[in-house]
Parts: structure tokens; C-alpha cells; sequence
């Protein structure tokens, strides 16, 4: 084995907790599951986003091994995704921690930009019909009108920085 070998091998023990390992099948009789964890164990990884059987023995009350068949079940029907050397799975399709739907909020988004851009064009034409508006545009007299040719690049002695009233 040579250097370039055991450099990679060792970055990639570094990435092992984060690779998930299928899990074993086990020919043992299932534990029974009281009736309605299944469904609390549902939410409980959709709203956490991630998920074990730890995790779901101490959030339901459950003996370990029925934790560990539940939590065997939720990944045999799609709930969890594969979880990795930690134990640890990831929902598949995990709760929006805001509560909102985005996809709802895109098409009231739409919906009212569409209504306000339709509606713009008539209060422009109102807003034109009206009496001219209270403060005057600004008068050529102050030498606004007309803009400075050219910036001189560096500044000299012969030029002041700044004119300020004299003291005193």
C-alpha cells in the first residue's frame, strides 16, 4: 500500500457514519406493536426529519425491540430512507418546519401579483387626472440641469477642499 492508498482510505473511514447500510432482514417472530404507534411514529419522523429506534422507544414508551420492528417497518414502507452506520434515517418526505406550503404560498404569490399588475395600469390613469402635486419640480436657476463635464483625477495644492463659512 502506498501513501496516495492509505490517504484515501483514511478520508474515507472519515465519511463512514454518513453512508447508509441496508438492513437486515431477521426470520424472528414480530414483537406486537400497540395499536396507533405506528401512526404516531409516522408523524414523529416526518416532523423531526430524522429518525431511530432509540428515538422512537423513548418518544412512545416502547420496549426497544418493538421500537427497532417499527422503526424496520417505517423503512420497509417508504416512510424512512436507508439509515446510516450511526442508525440514524431521514424522512422521505418530512414536514415543512413552518407549517406552510410553498406551493401554496407560489400561487396566492401569482394569483395576487397578476390581480395588482391588471388593476396598475387604471390607478396610474387616476393618479395622472388629479391636480399637479404639491412640491415644484426642481428649477434650472440652480444648476442642477446641467452636469459637471469631467472629474479631475487627483487633487492639488491650488485646489480647495472645501469651502466653509469663515469663524467668528
Amino acid at each position: 500500500m502506498n501513501r496516495r492508498e492509505f490517504t484515501a482510505s483514511l478520508a474515507a473511514v472519515g465519511f463512514l457514519p454518513t453512508l447508509p447500510i441496508a438492513t437486515q432482514a431477521v426470520a424472528t417472530t414480530a414483537p406486537t406493536v400497540p395499536a396507533g404507534a405506528y401512526a404516531w411514529a409516522h408523524l414523529i419522523a416526518r416532523a423531526q426529519t430524522k429518525c431511530s429506534p432509540a428515538m422512537l422507544a423513548r418518544q412512545l414508551h416502547l420496549s426497544p425491540e418493538v421500537a427497532r420492528h417499527l422503526f424496520n417497518t417505517m423503512i420497509s414502507d417508504g416512510v424512512l430512507k436507508a439509515p446510516s452506520a450511526a442508525g440514524i434515517a431521514t424522512a422521505t418526505k418530512p414536514i415543512n418546519a413552518t407549517g406552510t406550503d410553498h406551493s401554496l404560498a407560489r400561487r396566492l404569490h401569482s394569483n395576487l401579483k397578476g390581480a395588482l399588475d391588471s388593476n396598475l395600469p387604471r390607478t396610474q390613469e387616476r393618479v395622472q387626472s388629479r391636480e399637479p402635486p404639491l412640491a415644484k419640480d426642481a428649477e434650472p436657476c440652480l444648476g442642477c440641469d446641467t452636469p459637471q463635464t469631467e472629474d479631475l483625477r487627483d487633487a492639488s495644492t491650488n485646489q480647495s477642499v472645501q469651502e466653509s463659512p469663515e469663524r467668528g
